[in-house]
């Protein structure tokens, strides 16, 4: 569809293992550069990374009913109070699943999307141009749902973790979080516009990506982080 991406030359079955041959990339991630300090040239990224959600756009057929959405929402919760290392941490859970149920759920069209469209995913190659990798088959399928997944990152800086976790008083955590936040700005230019309510819209899809990583974390230090990020990007 005019998309670059990895091609898989290869693939198949051995011992019962699946096993595949595919295209090496040599780029960096758009999370890399920015964390790193490197200023893009967002004049050319820009409409390049704009270019998968509004082909995505294209094929929108009816909306997502919003119980899907409360569904999960209520899933993600019982699936916390699971993990040993996140249920400590159920009363604050419980409070922002009960702050996300009450946010408007409808009228999110349905559609194809990348379904994990981060800052990691998106590579930039040395001549500038964007190669996208790792496409998810998410339960909720919308192109809505992928711009709220860029702003994981640069809102709700998911993509600075490890960094966080490591050294939270760095250097280079201010810088990266600095990096990010002007980064944000320039998407939400050109995004916000593209979803009725803009930015007001999108930040409980924001919590909402941010709050389906806790099932599977294996730290506390990064439960905490992911809970105090989740309050940022609701204002708290």
């Amino acid at each position: 569809a005019g998309i670059a991406c990895p091609a898989v030359y290869r693939s198949g079955r051995l011992d019962d293992l699946f096993w595949f041959d595919m295209a090496f990339i040599p780029a960096d991630s758009l999370a890399h550069v920015l964390i790193a300090g490197r200023e893009p040239d967002w004049q050319t990224l820009l409409p390049r990374i704009a270019a998968l959600p509004a082909l995505f756009r294209q094929t929108e057929a009816g909306t997502i009913p919003a119980e899907e959405f409360r569904a999960k929402l209520a899933s993600i919760a019982t699936a916390c109070l699971a993990n040993p290392v996140v249920a400590p941490e159920s009363d604050r859970i419980s409070c922002y699943v009960d702050r996300l149920l009450d946010c408007d759920w409808g009228g999110i069209p349905r559609s194809e999307c990348h379904g994990d469209f981060t800052l990691e995913n998106i590579l930039v190659r040395a001549d500038r141009s964007v190669v996208v990798i790792d496409f998810d088959v998410p339960e909720q399928s919308a192109w809505w749902l992928d711009i709220a997944k860029l702003f994981q990152d640069l809102l709700g800086h998911w993509c600075l973790r490890h960094l966080v976790v490591a050294d939270p008083e760095g250097i280079a955590v201010l810088n990266a979080q600095l990096a990010l936040s002007r980064a944000a700005a320039r998407f939400e230019g050109l995004f916000g516009p593209m979803i009725p309510g803009g930015m007001v819209r999108l930040r409980p899809m924001v919590a909402f990506h941010l709050l389906r990583t806790l099932p599977y974390a294996g730290d506390s230090l990064v439960v905490g982080y992911v809970l105090r990020r989740i309050g940022a990007v609701l204002e708290e």
